[in-house]
């Protein structure tokens, strides 16, 4: 049924994607529980695209569509970026304005995201604007489903290859206790970085520059061009440019990739080995001022066995307990992550993880994982259990406004 309408759609594909009847996407079943899947044209953002001309969006579909979208009252097209975790601003007005252009009535558009804060985005967006048009929105933690989801299709399928027992927590647990304790007594944390964020960045400076047990660390970091350094400096009051600029010459700061525009996506076989080098993970996530986004960085730790801090916009960490997740509170101080200010809502973090890190200094390498691993063996274990629990997005929490 929706194939007859791939024909008459004239985007490029490196910017949309049609998702016809047969894509086995994890948005599938919310769409087949609140529409008509039959009277639906889903397109999908791919994350190439980064700058989307959404202001003109309609300007690309044919008549036919046009025509079904105004008069049929069950036909509605869907913007599929439940990868994404696009704020109003982003999405609303732009796609409010092009359709209005067309007469496509906004009770005819569906937006689907990962922005966890679209309920509360929609009420202050209306609230300061008195813009309120009925645009249908759906809001579900998508990464946290797809990593369940490659976990148990790995456990099912790879357990053997991959010598991890997945379907057996327990045992899984042990084994990757027993490789901990063959590795690298500095391999304390862990944080990896794809893209040049702020926030990553500011970590990343912080650590590498001046903390007293920076051997503690492996960091990755790829290059970043001066004007973004200029940019940051002043954005940022307590960034010194000379300073930054000058740590800024010894990048790269390689750990699992030396390709930085590569997206390793969800569950890699070969992301277990290196995690299970290391102790604690840290996960600088994709937003840190705006709207509540958890990526695949936040859940691989949790599918690896390994206690793991998440830093973004407030209260992430805190958040993940609405999902049934654990806390590590007797591992780590969760204070800094309730601090408004973004700078030092990072300084906190460093400052609580350099503390915990000259606790661990007087240990053996035995006693550190005894501390990290043993010590934390309930909450590992729990965390992992509640990941495996979300395969199925119809039993998460699921926002929805306007349906």
């Amino acid at each position: 049924m929706l194939n007859k309408y791939v024909r008459d759609i004239e985007l490029f594909n490196t910017y949309y994607r049609v998702v016809d009847e047969e894509d086995a996407c994890i948005a599938e079943k919310l769409l087949r529980k609140y529409f008509n899947r039959d009277k639906l044209l889903v397109i999908s953002w791919t994350t190439r695209n980064i700058t989307i001309n959404l202001p003109h969006f309609f300007d690309n579909i044919n008549d036919n569509i046009i025509h079904s979208l105004v008069n049929d009252p069950e036909y509605h097209i869907v913007f599929q970026t439940d990868a994404e975790g696009w704020n109003m601003q982003q999405f609303y007005v732009p796609l409010c304005a092009s359709a209005s252009a067309y007469g496509i009535p906004f009770s005819k558009l569906v937006f689907i995201t990962a922005n966890l804060d679209i309920a509360k985005e929609y009420r202050n967006y209306s609230a300061r604007t008195r813009f309120e048009p009925d645009v249908k929105l759906i809001a579900y933690n998508h990464f946290l489903v797809a990593m369940a989801q490659d976990l148990d299709f790995v456990a099912e399928t790879y357990n053997k290859k991959i010598k991890f027992t997945l379907n057996d927590p327990e045992k899984y647990f042990d084994q990757m206790y027993k490789k901990k304790l063959k590795q690298n007594p500095n391999n304390v944390f862990l944080h990896l970085s794809r893209i040049c964020r702020d926030h990553r960045i500011m970590f990343n400076y912080l650590i590498d520059h001046k903390n007293t047990y920076k051997n503690y660390y492996s960091l990755s970091q790829d290059y970043i061009a001066k004007t973004s350094l200029q940019i940051m400096s002043k954005k940022h009051y307590n960034i010194d440019y000379d300073d930054i600029l000058s740590w800024s010459k010894k990048l790269p700061l390689h750990v699992d990739t030396t390709k930085f525009l590569f997206n390793y996506g969800l569950f890699d076989i070969t992301y277990l080995k290196l995690y299970s080098k290391y102790l604690i993970n840290i996960a600088g996530e994709t937003n840190w001022s705006s709207n509540l986004f958890y990526s695949e960085k936040t859940f691989k730790p949790i599918g690896a066995m390994m206690p793991f801090l998440v830093y973004g916009n407030v209260g992430i960490n805190k958040a993940l307990t609405n999902y049934g997740f654990k806390l590590y509170e007797s591992l780590f101080d969760y204070s800094w992550d309730d601090e408004f200010n973004n700078v030092m809502r990072i300084e906190l973090l460093v400052d609580m993880c350099t503390k915990l890190a000259a606790r661990l200094e007087k240990y053996s390498w035995k006693e550190k994982v005894d501390v990290i691993m043993l010590g934390q063996k309930d909450v590992i274990i729990h965390n992992y259990e509640t990941l495996l629990k979300q395969n199925d997005v119809l039993e998460q929490k699921i926002v929805t406004i306007n349906l």
